[in-house]
């Protein structure tokens, strides 16, 4: 029986807590007195660094990535987003995976991830002008495809032992589900880490970027009735039925249906983020202010129970 195996009969990975803390359970486990979880691997993943592995070196890694995309048109605001996006992720992730206790070099890891995971976004965005992966193409297979098949991830690390690791990671993130069957444990991990991390950081985005002068215009739309029977249904919104502003809004508050860590409910709710988005607005529509009023509750009331 490998330590996730044994760990699922004593920790709660939802709600991210102990069930109990037994005497007898496998060694460099720690639950803290407030609950918080520090899991040191062993065994199969052992990430303590391997005579020889070359170790990530993230200073270095952000400077080349910083270069790569300069290369881009950053007098475009949609380039310079794109790169200011992937910083704040990466540091989400350093966030994240501190607080879920791994060790220093699997929080370098989770960081590099957190900085490539959009490396794809700007030839999408130069190519096609938009960021619609429906109109366009997927930008996480395009950017594995730049790291991987044109072997570009060497320039940010020489790691090969987690090359897989950080490839299904970037394929996955952007991806409606994850097919649990097709990864390892570690794989699985980092894909639900940068899922989270990247859905935080657009809710920030939806805090502080999107619909920037676009109120007026905005506060007259209207929720479509498939997004918002999606989200009572407590659906994550796909993209496809998106018509306008406040459905890719609600698409972005229903983020909460399918993250991956207490930690995450946690961050959200401490910035308050959800109330910020909605609060922005005076919706002139009754029905559309009902529907918003009711979506806040329940999105509220939702985040308080994966924090219980």
């Amino acid at each position: 029986m490998d330590i996730l195996s044994i760990l699922g009969h004593i920790f709660d990975f939802n709600k991210g807590v102990f069930k109990d803390c037994p005497q007898k359970h496998p060694k460099k486990l720690l639950c803290s007195l407030d609950n918080k979880v520090e899991i040191y691997y062993t065994n199969k993943y052992n990430l303590s660094n391997k005579k020889g592995e070359k170790m990530i070196e993230i200073k270095k890694a952000q400077e080349k990535f910083i270069e790569f995309t300069n290369n881009y048109d950053m007098a475009d605001k949609n380039i310079k987003t794109k790169q200011a996006h992937s910083i704040r992720v990466m540091n989400i992730m350093k966030k994240l995976a501190e607080e879920i206790g791994l060790n220093q070099e699997d929080i370098e890891l989770a960081k590099l991830i957190g900085l490539l995971h959009d490396v794809g976004r700007f030839d999408q965005y130069t190519k096609y002008k938009t960021f619609k992966d429906h109109l366009s193409i997927d930008h996480a297979d395009l950017g594995a495809e730049i790291l991987f098949d044109q072997n570009q991830i060497k320039e940010y690390t020489e790691d090969e032992e987690n090359y897989e690791v950080i490839r299904k990671a970037i394929v996955s993130h952007n991806k409606y589900k994850l097919n649990i069957n097709e990864l390892t444990e570690k794989e699985e991990l980092f894909c639900k880490l940068i899922k989270d991390a990247d859905k935080i950081d657009i809710m920030y985005e939806g805090v502080e970027i999107f619909w920037k002068g676009e109120e007026e215009e905005t506060e007259k739309q209207e929720i479509c009735d498939e997004v918002y029977k999606s989200f009572l249904n407590k659906e994550l919104i796909k993209n496809e039925i998106k018509k306008n502003e406040l459905d890719k809004m609600v698409g972005i508050v229903s983020f909460i249906y399918d993250f991956n860590f207490k930690q995450s409910y946690k961050y959200i709710q401490e910035k308050n983020f959800i109330g910020k988005i909605l609060n922005r607005f005076n919706f002139k529509n009754e029905e559309t202010k009902n529907r918003f009023n009711e979506i806040q509750e329940l999105a509220d009331k939702y985040i308080e129970q994966k924090l219980k």
